[in-house]
C-alpha cells in the first residue's frame, strides 16, 4: 500500500500537468483552421463529455479492481460484445463491495483485461502506448524546436527547424537540445512522483503565467488593431464555421483535454479519495474549459497566421511597434522558452503512467525488482527520443496520436462501465448519479463514427 501524501491541491496539480502539456500551443490553431464557433462547440461538447466520462471510469476503476478480486477467488467470466445488448444479469457469491481505492490501485489496461480478457487488454495496452509514447514525442519536439529557434549554437543565430526544414543548419541545434532534455525527463522518470511535488507545483504556475501572457497579450493587440510584430494593420479574420478543417482542428481538441488515463499513477496518493477524487475531476474540467476557450477565442483575432505551436508568433513579439522594448523581450522569451521547460514536467508524469500500464500487464501484483521497475521506465522514456531524433513537426505528430484518445477513452470507457455495471450490482463509493445503458452506446458508437470519419479526412489529404 502506497503512502498517501496528496491532498486536494496536490491532486489538482499533478492532473493539470498531466493535462495542460503540448495540447494548449495547438489549440489556437486548431480554433483557427476549424472555426472560432464551431470549434468553441466542439469544446463545450468535450469538456461535459470528460467530465461524464472521468467520473465513470472512477467507477469503471474502482469495480474493475472487486472483479479481479471474485476472479481471484474463482469466478468466471469475460464480457462479450452480444452482452452489451443483453438485459440479463450476472450473480456472483457475496462480497465486501466497501473496499476502495484506499487499498489498492488498477491501471486500465488491467481492467480491461479483467473485463474483456487478456487478449484485448494486450490489444488496448498496444494503442494506449501508441497514444502515449506519440504525447511524448510531441512534448521532446516542443523542447527542442523551441529552444534551436531562440538560443543560437551551431551557427552563431537562432533557427526555425519549420521554415529551414530537417535537412538544414537547424538539425544539430536541435539535436543538441534534444540530448539535454533526454537526460533531464529520464532522470525525472525515475524519480518516484510524490518525490516532485514542488516541482510539479513550480511548473503548475508557470503553465498558468504562460497562457496568461498569451492572452493579455493578444488582448491588447485586438484593442491596438496592430500586427503582433509591428505596428501594421492587422488584417486577423478567423472564420466561424469550416467543417472541412474538422479534422485538422477536432483531433487537436480530444488530445488537449485527454489525462483521465493517466489518473491510476497520480490518484494512488491522494488522501480520502472519496471526497477529493470526483472534486479534482471537476475542477480540471472547469479550469480547461476555461483557458483553452480563451487560448482559442482570442489568440486567433490578434495573429494573422497562427502557427501550429502559438509559442512561435511570439518570436518578433513588439506589442504593434515597429521597436521591442524590455517588456517585449521579456514576453517573448518567456512565451517562446517556457513551454519547452513546462514540457518536462508531463513528460515523466505520462512515462511512468505506461510503464506502471506495462509492469501491471505483464508482472500484475508481483513485487518485482526494482531493477525491472528502472528498465520499464528507461524503456518508455527512450524510445520517444529515438522517434524525435528524425521526426519534429508537431503537427503531424498530433494528427496521428490525436484519435487515438477517442477509441482508448471515448469509446472503451463508456462500454466498459455498461460492462461493469451489468456484472456487479451492489452500490459502491463511486457509483455515478446517473447511468442510462442508450446513452453509453451513444457516447460510444457516436465516437467510433467520429473516428471513422476523421481517419478518413485524413486519408483523403494524403
Amino acid at each position: 500500500m502506497v503512502e498517501e501524501t496528496m491532498g486536494l491541491f496536490s491532486g489538482f496539480v499533478f492532473s493539470i500537468n498531466v493535462m495542460i502539456g503540448a495540447g494548449f500551443l495547438g489549440l489556437p490553431y486548431s480554433f483557427s483552421q476549424t472555426g472560432i464557433v464551431l470549434s468553441l462547440i466542439y469544446l463545450i461538447l468535450l469538456c461535459l463529455l470528460n467530465n461524464y466520462l472521468s467520473l465513470i471510469f472512477l467507477e469503471v476503476m474502482h469495480k474493475a479492481f472487486l472483479l479481479k478480486n471474485m476472479k481471484e477467488e474463482g469466478a468466471s467470466f469475460t464480457f462479450k460484445t452480444r452482452d452489451f445488448f443483453k438485459s440479463s444479469k450476472l450473480e456472483f457469491a457475496s462480497f465486501d463491495t466497501s473496499r476502495t481505492f484506499e487499498d489498492y490501485r488498477i491501471d486500465a489496461s488491467v481492467a480491461m483485461s479483467v473485463i474483456f480478457g487478456r487478449k484485448f487488454g494486450i490489444f488496448y495496452l498496444a494503442i494506449l502506448t501508441i497514444c502515449f509514447e506519440g504525447t511524448l514525442v510531441a512534448y521532446a519536439s516542443i523542447f527542442s524546436t523551441s529552444l534551436a529557434d531562440n538560443i543560437p549554437l551551431i551557427t552563431g543565430s537562432s533557427c526555425n527547424i519549420y521554415e529551414k526544414g530537417y535537412f538544414s543548419s537547424c538539425l544539430y541545434s536541435y539535436w543538441i537540445f534534444l540530448f539535454f532534455f533526454s537526460l533531464i525527463v529520464i532522470t525525472l522518470t525515475l524519480i518516484d512522483l510524490k518525490e516532485q511535488r514542488v516541482f510539479q507545483i513550480v511548473m503548475c504556475i508557470m503553465r498558468f503565467t504562460i497562457m496568461s501572457l498569451v492572452i493579455f497579450s493578444c488582448i491588447s493587440i485586438m484593442i491596438s488593431g496592430k500586427s503582433i510584430d509591428s505596428s501594421k494593420k492587422s488584417h486577423a479574420s478567423p472564420t466561424l464555421f469550416n467543417f472541412s478543417n474538422t479534422e485538422i482542428g477536432l483531433p487537436i481538441i480530444i488530445f488537449a483535454l485527454l489525462y483521465q488515463l493517466q489518473m491510476p499513477s497520480v490518484t494512488q496518493y491522494v488522501k480520502d479519495k472519496k471526497s477529493n477524487l470526483w472534486r479534482i475531476i471537476s475542477l480540471v474540467s472547469v479550469t480547461s474549459f476555461v483557458w483553452y476557450g480563451a487560448l482559442g477565442l482570442v489568440v486567433p483575432y490578434a495573429i494573422d497566421d497562427v502557427a501550429a505551436q502559438v509559442s512561435l508568433n511570439f518570436a518578433d513579439y513588439s506589442g504593434g511597434k515597429d521597436y521591442r522594448n524590455i517588456w517585449d523581450y521579456t514576453v517573448s522569451y518567456i512565451v517562446l522558452l517556457f513551454p519547452a521547460f513546462d514540457v518536462l514536467s508531463s513528460y515523466p508524469l505520462a512515462s511512468i503512467s505506461i510503464a506502471d500500464n506495462w509492469k501491471a500487464m505483464v508482472y500484475g501484483e508481483e513485487n518485482i525488482p526494482k531493477k525491472k521497475i528502472v528498465i520499464l521506465k528507461l524503456i518508455f522514456s527512450i524510445i520517444p527520443l529515438i522517434i524525435s531524433f528524425f521526426l519534429y513537426d508537431i503537427g503531424m505528430i498530433l494528427d496521428i496520436i490525436g484519435l487515438s484518445p477517442l477509441f482508448v477513452f471515448h469509446i472503451m470507457v463508456p462500454l466498459t462501465h455498461i460492462s461493469v455495471r451489468m456484472l456487479w450490482h451492489s452500490p459502491t463509493p463511486y457509483d455515478v448519479k446517473f447511468y442510462w445503458r442508450p446513452f453509453n452506446l451513444i457516447i460510444a458508437l457516436g465516437s467510433f463514427s467520429l473516428l471513422i470519419y476523421l481517419i478518413s479526412g485524413l486519408i483523403s489529404d494524403i
